[in-house]
């Protein structure tokens, strides 16, 4: 199996479409619905090999995990793509919420997600820019720089995006 290219993968250089990313929020929520017995919670395993030392560590995942549920089910969908598409995919999604959780008091301001108590509103103008955009600017976690959205494109963006949306629908 070839190895994914991590570059592409983690500089959100292969793009999703915002209504994909929306089937799979709903088959999350779906899931996230049903009792975890009725979750894929066979043990899973797997190997990381690490270049530089030549070392393998053989890790063991916790099925009963949201999040890797969701990964799951991505996996799943996107079996019959080539992996760096499908691992693309998977990152992104954890890519958006993470971008939602860190800039959300920004966003609400900015008239993009109205965080109401029943549910949190996004508005489809920053699902399109999430979906596409590439990670970049940058963060650090522990020693290592990570990219990430940058939130004045993806605000930029949206707003333009979404003042496009609603000159069309009126």
């Amino acid at each position: 199996m070839e190895r994914p290219d991590w570059r592409a993968i983690r500089g959100g250089l292969i793009p999703w479409s915002a209504s994909e990313y929306h089937e799979v929020l709903e088959e999350a929520h779906r899931l996230m619905q049903t009792p975890h017995d009725d979750w894929d919670r066979r043990p899973q395993r797997f190997t990381i090999y690490d270049e530089d030392t030549g070392e393998e560590q053989a890790l063991e995942v916790d099925v009963d995990n949201v999040a890797f549920q969701i990964d799951n089910l991505i996996l799943k969908r996107y079996a019959d793509q080539p992996q760096d598409v499908v691992l693309s995919h998977v990152y992104r999604f954890r890519m958006i919420f993470r971008f939602i959780e860190d800039n959300l008091e920004r966003l609400v301001v900015e008239g993009l997600i109205k965080d109401e108590p029943e549910a949190m509103q996004v508005a489809e103008g920053l699902i399109e820019v999430l979906a596409t955009a590439r990670y970049e600017a940058t963060r650090i976690e522990g020693d290592e720089e990570v990219s990430v959205f940058d939130c004045d494109q993806v605000v930029d963006g949206a707003k333009r995006l979404q003042g496009d949306m609603e000159e069309e629908s009126s």
